[in-house]
This record gives C-alpha cells, sequence and structure tokens, in this order.
C-alpha cells in the first residue's frame, strides 16, 4: 500500500530566493493524504487510507496551522476530496458526497455512492462531481444529481473549474468548456485533444493553466484557442496540482515534488531539494505555514 505523510514548509514569498526545510508535523502518520481545506483557523486533511502508525482513514483538522492533527468524524471511509464554500464542508468520499456545517462535527449525507471522485466544483447554487464516470450536478434546490455529459468524448473526469460564466472541465481527451451551465459541452484548443489534462488554474476570463498528466503546464492568454508549454525549469510531466498564492503559482510534479513561479509560468524553481521522498498530491497555504499531503514524505 503506498503511504502518505503530511508535511511542514514555511519559506519566504519569494519562492526561488529562500525558504525553509520541510518538517514532519505530529500527525496524520503516514496515510494517503488527498486533499486540504479550512475555515477560519481550522483546516482539515482528507486521508483515503490509513497510515503505518496507526492512524485511519477520514478527515483530520488542526487549529495551529498544521502543527497537530485531531481525528475527525467522518472515519468509515475513505476521503477522496474535501472542499469549503462559505461555511460548509463538502466531502467526496468511498460513501458519497456529505455536508456538514458546523466545522465537520456532523455530516449530512447528499448521495452518489459508488463513485471515485477527482474533483468536487461548488457554486452558489450547484455541486459539480468529476469523476470516473463523468460530470454529475446536485442541485441545491430539488437535492437531485444529474448526469452532465452531453458533448464530452472521455467520461474520466479529472479537474473542473469555473469563472461565473463558464465551466471547464480537464478530461483524459482534452480540455472542454459549457456556457449553460454544464448542459452542453464544447472541446476547445485542438492542440490539447491528445492530453491528459490533471488540472486547471483559473487567472481571469482569457487566461489560465492547465496541468497534465503526460506533458507538464499549458498556458493559454486567449481563452483555449492557442497554448503554449510553460515548463522552463520543471523536472517531470506528470503535474499533480495547480494553485496560486500572493501572485505565485505553485505546482505539485509526480516524483520530483513542489515547484514554484513567480513570473507567472516562464520560470519555475524547486521547493523540494530536501525532500527524501517527492510523491506530492496535495497543498495548501493557512497563516505562515505551506503543508503538503505527500507518499511517504520526509
Amino acid at each position: 500500500m503506498i503511504k502518505k505523510l503530511l508535511l511542514l514548509i514555511i519559506f519566504l514569498t519569494t519562492c526561488h530566493i529562500s525558504y525553509s526545510q520541510w518538517v514532519r508535523t505530529n500527525g496524520p502518520n503516514g496515510g494517503n493524504i488527498t486533499s486540504f481545506a479550512s475555515i477560519g483557523n481550522t483546516i482539515f486533511a482528507g486521508t483515503s487510507s490509513a497510515g503505518s502508525q496507526g492512524s485511519r482513514a477520514g478527515i483530520f483538522y488542526s487549529t495551529n496551522e498544521g502543527l497537530n492533527w485531531i481525528p475527525g468524524e467522518l472515519s468509515t471511509c475513505a476521503t477522496y476530496l474535501i472542499k469549503v464554500f462559505g461555511t460548509n464542508l463538502y466531502a467526496a468520499t468511498s460513501d458519497g458526497v456529505f455536508l456538514s456545517s458546523n466545522n465537520g462535527l456532523n455530516w449530512n449525507f447528499l448521495g452518489l455512492n459508488n463513485q471515485y471522485f477527482f474533483d468536487l466544483l461548488i457554486t452558489p447554487n450547484n455541486i459539480f462531481a468529476a469523476t470516473n464516470s463523468g460530470i454529475y450536478l446536485y442541485s441545491k434546490n430539488d437535492t437531485i444529481w444529474n448526469s452532465m455529459n452531453n458533448g464530452l468524448t472521455n467520461l474520466y473526469i479529472h479537474s473542473m473549474t469555473y469563472n461565473g460564466t463558464k465551466l471547464y472541465a480537464g478530461t483524459v481527451n482534452g480540455f472542454f468548456i459549457s456556457t449553460n451551465n454544464g448542459f452542453n459541452w464544447i472541446q476547445t484548443g485542438n492542440y490539447l485533444t491528445s492530453h491528459n489534462i490533471s488540472s486547471i488554474l483559473f487567472l481571469d476570463s482569457s487566461n489560465y493553466f492547465v496541468g497534465t498528466y503526460d506533458s507538464c503546464i499549458f498556458h493559454t492568454t486567449n481563452n483555449g484557442i492557442n497554448w503554449i508549454n510553460n515548463n522552463n525549469g520543471i523536472i517531470g510531466n506528470y503535474i499533480s496540482f495547480l494553485l496560486i498564492d500572493n501572485n505565485i503559482i505553485y505546482s505539485g510534479v509526480e516524483r520530483n515534488g513542489v515547484f514554484c513561479s513567480s513570473n507567472f509560468g516562464l520560470n519555475w524553481y524547486s521547493l523540494s531539494n530536501d525532500l527524501s521522498y517527492k510523491i506530492v498530491r496535495t497543498f495548501y497555504h493557512l497563516g505562515n505555514n505551506y503543508i503538503v499531503g505527500s507518499d511517504e514524505g520526509i
């Protein structure tokens, strides 16, 4: 079984000049760390498998910026994703999607079990689930999950995002956009049709990045018409995440750790020279600390 540890890093905002070393936090002890989310000063970590030293799958939480972790209430199933919208916490698990409105103390089942979840997209009125059998829409008004796959050429949906008027989906067969709330999908960027999209980082209506499982990172400044391969300084091809914080873009690269760019993808710098095991899956910033969920870790 692949095992992951939770790691902690503190470094300066100019990513390629200086940062401090990675240190292991006080739990969870091993386990497959899949995602992070926070409400106020509480950060939540989702795990999809038990750890090597007695920890379990489910959700853990920390109230001291990731230094110590406490097991949460959702502990009977693997947790693939956790997301926050307002003060609500959502979890996509091996038993379906759950909602907590009191910081994880109690959970309500929303349905959609027997799925493998790659992403959850929460909007004011809807929840979109990206799964290995397509996209599902949950309307908060009628509480029903509906399949939303018209126009998609592959139902392995790895990532989703939106800008208020358009939905974006990354699939095994490239990049898709919907302008009618997911009822229809149109493929964009002919160059990307042969690429497996793993992650999407949206900057504005025409400017965004996509990470892939096979060819690193692509960048468009004209709403997906043309794409540029922005990989200068990155080692490896498999991108596990993309995110931006304080105008610095962070990327997880399979077996090569964390990279960052302070010039919007033109150059990338490694933050992982002291990582002994570099399969990093997820990354989060809270307060003065950055934390990652990694296979084995340090």
